[in-house]
């Protein structure tokens, strides 16, 4: 079968491969920033970086609620946190 990657070289389908994934990374977390603005202003939610064992804990139980409802714009904005944690 002939397909058009066939004449691309392994070089230029690497460049290609690294282009569309910065893209989809752009995409993602443009959707990541727009949830996480519009989730603060209509519910004032603050604390997500105070790093108590209570908030750390609401945290990972918000995950994994974000994560059985296939959330998975919720659910890298709050492991996105959880990373922050941890990085103190």
């Amino acid at each position: 079968m002939i397909r058009a990657v066939n004449f691309i070289s392994d070089t230029a389908k690497r460049e290609a491969e690294q282009q569309a994934i910065g893209a989809l990374m752009n995409a993602f977390t443009d959707e990541m920033l727009h949830k996480l603005i519009d989730g603060l202003i209509m519910s004032n939610y603050g604390g997500w970086d105070n790093g108590t064992p209570e908030s750390i804990e609401s945290l990972k139980s918000k995950l994994a609620d974000s994560i059985n409802n296939q959330d998975w714009v919720d659910v890298a904005n709050i492991a996105m946190f959880l990373w922050n944690l941890k990085q103190k």
